[in-house]
């Protein structure tokens, strides 16, 4: 004997229908407990955020309002101009800064402390210039000991003696 059963959902009763969601569309601007792993899940959010239903509207078409022909529809659907974000919102991913803030506090260095004063004052061919030249990275001669003595090649491809000695 088997038993069965019938659950009926009710769909008013879900979260995304009570007036809340998960995630606000621009959470990844304005929470600061939102992170980001990196810039692509940023832009990722950002055209979510683009994209979400809350900026797209119906507006009707007067002419056409009673109509049930796809050639003539009711409506057209239109994204909102009115951009929700002010023009003084950073919209940059910060995770560059965040890195190098949390570097310099690794370190001791206070961000707010300026090491080199203003760019004005560099004298180029001056006492700055050491500022200006990078020391070249030689990996070989960092890695070989100074008492490794290399052997000759034996093989007679590499004897310049035998070579010299055929002619071509």
């Amino acid at each position: 004997m088997s038993v069965g059963g019938t659950r009926t959902l009710n769909r008013r009763h879900e979260g995304h229908l009570r007036g809340y969601k998960q995630q606000r569309a621009h959470d990844y601007l304005y929470d600061p407990l939102c992170t980001l792993g990196s810039e692509t899940d940023h832009a990722r959010a950002r055209i979510q955020a683009l994209a979400s239903l809350q900026r797209v509207r119906k507006v009707p078409q007067f002419k056409s309002m009673f109509s049930d022909l796809p050639h003539h529809p009711r409506y057209a659907v239109r994204l909102r101009v009115v951009d929700p974000v002010p023009a003084f919102i950073e919209r940059r991913w910060r995770g560059h800064w965040d890195q190098r803030r949390e570097a310099l506090q690794r370190a001791g260095f206070s961000p707010a402390v300026h090491l080199h004063g203003n760019a004005g004052d560099c004298n180029i061919s001056g006492a700055d210039r050491w500022k200006y030249f990078k020391r070249p990275l030689i990996p070989f001669s960092q890695l070989v000991p100074p008492d490794v003595v290399f052997a000759a090649p034996t093989s007679p491809r590499f004897n310049m003696a035998r070579a010299a000695a055929r002619p071509p």
